[in-house]
């Protein structure tokens, strides 16, 4: 912002251009007094937070609990629903600088923290973020520090970015590819499609995928051991997955230790398909494909 000289005078007007703009968008001054502002203060630094509504204590909680705490109740409750990509803090560091092109003015660095920060560090909160997630959260702090530019009428020096850009590597395929090159081209493939779905962090479509890996093993195996005529019901139809695995002990003993939990990674595939309150994790099914992997390799199919 343009500025003929550093003196008190222009940086109380820009102190209090930026509460007023902070104030508009639902920031409150944290590292100061609004009143102080009006009265001639001035600061090199400000710190804005996001406005929390707090209304009066009710009479029956005064009873129970100090204001103290329960005015920290209500800020843990505010932040826990608040937006993981809305901007909730805001630090402001001013200077006066002369800038190559021969002009002198403020130069204000703004530093932006989405809530997803607050609430890792002060509700101790583990949050997967997904690269998709993360995004969002870079795009709309960018979009509001830009915002916050226009509306204090200054000029843009460097656009927004990320202070600590996040390491960001893809996620590895649950499904070794030794153990796919070892199975039949039809399970082979769904192992693939599996690996696919999980290195995009489509966790469902995954899960489904293992459990399809899971029966079209199964069925070549009760097929290879002469038990076709088991796969079909009086009426002529093919009979579940359940009722396959059921069977299967008969002619792979190898899997019969691993039956109780074969059948919580078809449960996962099951629920993944049908049930759209259930979400399924990265981090379940890397705990389930060992399993996976055991359960075929003691198959012993033949290719």
């Amino acid at each position: 912002m343009s500025a003929k000289t550093l003196d008190r005078e222009s940086l109380s007007r820009l102190n209090q251009r930026l509460e007023d703009v902070m104030r508009d968008r639902g920031y409150l001054f944290e590292s100061g007094n609004p009143r102080g502002l009006l009265l001639g203060d001035v600061s090199l630094t400000m710190r804005f937070s996001t406005a929390m509504p707090l209304g009066k204590q009710p009479v029956l909680s005064r009873l129970r609990k100090s204001y103290r705490k329960w005015h920290q109740d209500q800020y843990f409750k505010f932040i826990r629903e608040v937006v993981d990509s809305h901007v909730h803090d805001l630090l402001f560091k001013i200077s006066f600088q002369s800038l190559t092109d021969g002009q002198k003015g403020y130069v204000i660095e703004i530093e932006s923290q989405p809530a997803i920060v607050a609430k890792i560090r002060q509700l101790f909160l583990k949050k997967e973020v997904d690269a998709v997630h993360y995004d969002n959260i870079i795009y709309e702090n960018k979009r509001t520090v830009g915002e916050i530019i226009h509306a204090l009428g200054a000029r843009m020096l460097e656009e927004p970015s990320v202070l600590r850009p996040r390491e960001w590597s893809p996620p590895k395929p649950v499904i070794d590819d030794s153990l796919i090159d070892a199975m039949p081209d039809e399970v082979a493939e769904c192992l693939r499609e599996a690996n696919r779905c999980f290195t995009s962090e489509s966790s469902h479509a995954c899960s489904v995928m293992i459990r399809k890996a899971i029966e079209v093993a199964t069925t070549k195996k009760l097929r290879q051991e002469g038990q076709e005529s088991r796969l079909y019901d009086v009426d002529g139809h093919e009979i579940g997955l359940g009722k396959k695995l059921d069977i299967l002990p008969e002619v792979a003993p190898g899997v019969y230790r691993l039956m109780d939990q074969i059948k919580i990674v078809k449960w996962l595939g099951d629920v993944s398909a049908h049930d759209p309150r259930t979400r399924i994790r990265s981090s379940d099914l890397q705990n389930a494909t060992p399993l996976v992997r055991s359960f075929l390799a003691n198959l012993d199919l033949k290719r």
